[in-house]
């Protein structure tokens, strides 16, 4: 095994040779793969002569394998735990100093659901990057032998492979992983022909063709009678009957698609064979067909064809069921007097802070700011371009939790609640199934596979497919189009602290409260609630609930204008800020229709409208001030709170030592005990605050620690400068006579 902190090291010396060589990025401007986020986030390298200077005689010996890479692009392969384990550079074939079954190991943890597996590094870098496949779950296979039982330690579920490889599909499936491969168009050799354009047919591919190549990517291993089909030809509440011709396939015991062990019987030419079977897990099916075969005098093969696609017809029709179920979901009848206190709820000149106390009472506390920034952007459903959030914490800080309390505020026929999507689920729902409804994706792992309709639906608020279907009466091909209307309110969660920024532009970054203080509130309300008290609060849950549904219900699709909008100043120094200041004005807009009762309908041209009052702008600015502040600094919310606290334990340890702060040298180990956090994560944080220059680190001599030092004058944190405040534009409005709306800003919206 290789000195973990030593071959770190090599990998730093080799990126920051990289940034400094001229030479590298004329190499990587030939690969196509010198953008500077890619270079930073895989930090590749570029060896030359001057690593040998620097090392021990011991090291020396250790690195041996290190002498022939000179001129090379480096790239380092990390373990599942982050550690460096090998060392590949970019030529044909490829080369590999250590072992690694994987190249970007990182993601099949989190893509769990949906893994694009390549065969070289270099492809799954062009794939990673936004500009071509855009895909942030691609790994590169290196060690095929040992890569399938990698991925089944990891409970993988799915994989596409990007090349043609029999051993590895068949080991794969073996361990029970669903596998797909890319059928590349004609004359096309892979995934650096795909993204070269062809004079011939005048196309070069792109991130959203590639994600196309992706959702038609047939199964590996099937194998259908081009004459007959598994056609589906009776489905009761927990059965469905099948046939292939003349063999029939009847089914017992549908739960879920999650849970598919059922009943089956097979039947042909007055043959019968019945077993218990669980679809989902290949060794059950294989022993199932194998069994079956010898007792129909059926070929086992053809059993476990007809099995697998038995497999996804069943997966995607429960899916489309639970789908129409949530849209025939019943509508509470609204009486008047439920009318009447829906109506003065909606009057309430406190209405955002009830809607936090009536979100306490259903059982979360704490975080009243994202309670509210959450309800309006699931209210915006309503809204011709309603708002997106992402909720961001680590495992267990409630992020789930947060969402489904404000869903459960929602009336039901208005919320579609996904704990994962297949990539074709969306295309395949009614028309009007997500038409100003709050879409919410449990967490995000769930949700890669369907990335690109969401960010369509979000954007375009409009998804439309091309599809090829066979007409059954004439056997003829022919394309047709579906399409599937929005717009959608978009919610969901993640512990991943790497997101793709095509997604975050287009959402609020909504970082959940992991203090101490927070910790304590949430022990105290489980303590409540077992009390008389809490009680008492659980029997007037559903009361809140109705008196939400039925006030949502009552909210009018009224279009919204900001008056004042030419007054605003927002600030500018990002190239993001082009998406954030529409999401502001867009936030303003959604802070007005849930006042709408309190707000003059205005009449024009037909259409009923309100204007956005500077109480609405006030209300917009507490909530985006922070989400935008930690969106835009160069240290994500969670590593500037780290870093905070590792300058608190700095001083604390200058103090104890009688020292000043920069004389100080500290190692993760203290800071991992001072704080009580995993040593993934320190690992994880101090390497980021290192790369921007928070603190200097001594390497480790063989055997030793790293050696940290506090940089002081650090700064402050990110902060949104340039937005003009509430008090700022009431005075611009007042002496240019904007809006005719009284000026006064409302302090009892808090």
């Amino acid at each position: 095994m290789p000195d973990s902190e030593l071959w770190q090291a090599v990998a730093d010396h080799y990126h920051a040779s990289l940034l400094k060589s001229k030479q590298a990025t004329r190499q990587l401007q030939k690969l196509h793969l010198s953008d500077p986020s890619l270079v930073r986030h895989f930090k590749l390298g570029y060896a030359d002569d001057s690593l040998l200077s620097k090392l021990s005689a011991t090291q020396k010996k250790q690195l041996k394998n290190f002498n022939s890479l000179d001129g090379q692009i480096i790239v380092p392969c990390l373990d599942l735990n982050g550690e460096a384990v090998a060392f590949a550079f970019l030529t044909e074939p490829q080369t590999l100093i250590g072992l690694a079954p994987a190249f970007n190991t990182s993601a099949i943890p989190v893509y769990r659901d949906f893994l694009i597996i390549t065969d070289s590094i270099s492809d799954a870098l062009r794939l990673w990057h936004p500009k071509y496949g855009n895909c942030q779950n691609i790994i590169a296979a290196l060690d095929t032998d040992s890569l399938p039982e990698t991925l089944k330690a990891q409970d993988v579920r799915k994989v596409t492979l990007t090349f043609e490889h029999t051993e590895l599909a068949e080991a794969l499936t073996q361990n029970s992983i669903k596998v797909h491969r890319i059928k590349w168009p004609k004359d096309c050799h892979g995934v650096a022909d795909y993204f070269q354009y062809d004079s011939a047919t005048d196309f070069r591919g792109s991130a959203e063709t590639f994600s196309a190549l992706l959702t038609s990517a047939p199964q590996v291993g099937f194998k259908r009678d081009s004459k007959t089909s598994l056609v589906l030809v009776e489905r009761s509440d927990n059965g469905a009957i099948f046939e292939h011709g003349k063999i029939s396939y009847s089914i017992r015991g549908i739960k879920h698609v999650d849970d598919l062990k059922v009943l089956l019987t097979i039947e042909t030419e007055g043959r019968r064979f019945t077993d218990r079977i669980d679809l989902h897990a290949h060794k059950s099916r294989k022993s199932f067909s194998v069994s079956c075969a010898e007792r129909l005098q059926l070929k086992s093969e053809d059993l476990q064809d007809d099995l697998l696609e038995l497999l996804n017809q069943l997966e995607q029709r429960l899916e489309a069921e639970a789908q129409e179920s949530n849209q025939q979901a019943r509508v509470e009848p609204m009486s008047e007097s439920d009318e009447k206190v829906a109506l003065a709820y909606l009057k309430s000149s406190k209405l955002l802070s009830r809607i936090v106390s009536d979100l306490e009472a259903i059982g979360h506390t704490g975080e009243k700011e994202n309670k509210q920034l959450v309800y309006i952007v699931a209210t915006s459903r309503r809204l011709p371009k309603p708002l997106s959030a992402i909720v961001r914490s680590q495992s267990g800080a409630g992020k789930s939790y947060l969402m489904e309390c404000v869903a459960d505020l929602m009336p039901p026929e208005d919320v579609q609640f996904f704990s994962r999507l297949t990539p074709q689920a969306l295309y395949y729902l009614e028309a009007d199934a997500l038409k100003h409804k709050l879409l919410i994706v449990d967490e995000r792992n769930g949700s890669e596979d369907s990335e690109y309709p969401i960010r369509t639906l979000q954007t375009k608020r409009q998804l439309r497919l091309a599809v090829p279907l066979k007409d059954p009466s004439s056997g003829k091909t022919k394309t047709e189009t579906l399409q599937i209307n929005g717009p959608i309110a978009f919610m969901e969660s993640t512990t991943s602290q790497k997101i793709n920024p095509e997604n975050e532009n287009r959402c609020f970054e909504i970082y959940l409260d992991e203090s101490d203080q927070q910790t304590e509130r949430i022990f105290q309300a489980q303590r409540r609630a077992r009390t008389i008290i809490g009680r008492h609060i659980e029997s007037q849950k559903k009361k809140v609930l109705c008196t939400h549904h039925h006030a949502q219900r009552l909210l009018h699709p009224l279009k919204v204008t900001i008056p004042y909008v030419e007054q605003i100043e927002f600030p500018h120094d990002w190239l993001r800020a082009r998406r954030d200041h529409d999401r502001f004005l867009s936030l303003i807009e959604g802070v007005a229709f849930i006042h709408q009762y309190q707000r003059q309908i205005i009449e024009a041209d037909g259409e009923e409208y309100i204007e956005a009052s500077l109480d609405d702008y006030a209300i917009a600015y507490r909530l985006a001030h922070r989400v935008f502040a930690n969106s835009v600094g160069e240290l994500s919310k969670p590593v500037q709170d780290f870093l905070a606290d590792v300058e608190k334990t700095v001083k604390e340890l200058a103090k104890e030592q009688g020292s000043k702060v920069d004389e100080i040298t500290f190692t993760r180990r203290q800071i991992r005990e001072r704080l009580k956090l995993p040593d993934y994560l320190v690992k994880r944080y101090m390497r980021q605050i290192e790369d921007l220059e928070y603190v200097t680190v001594k390497k480790a001599t063989q055997g030793g620690s790293y050696r940290y030092r506090f940089v002081s004058g650090r700064g402050k944190s990110a902060a949104l400068d340039g937005l003009i405040t509430p008090q700022e534009l009431a005075q611009r409005v007042r002496a240019t006579g904007t809006t005719g709306t009284k000026v006064e800003l409302a302090s009892n919206q808090t």
